[in-house]
């Protein structure tokens, strides 16, 4: 499931890893969704969202 608003704690030191996420629902892992490479990204953490798995 998706947390947003930064659920886990707001860290801006911490780089965002993952932009542009598709998820099908399928996945085993958020790996396996679709994604830009890792750290390419037009986001800021304005945008932080989580993943619970």
């Amino acid at each position: 499931s998706a947390v947003c608003c930064a659920g886990f704690g707001n860290n801006t030191s911490l780089g965002i890893f993952l932009d542009d996420v598709m998820c099908s629902g399928h996945e085993s892992s958020i790996y396996n969704c679709s994604h830009n490479p890792w750290y390419s990204h037009n986001c800021g953490h304005h945008e932080d969202a989580g993943v619970r798995c």
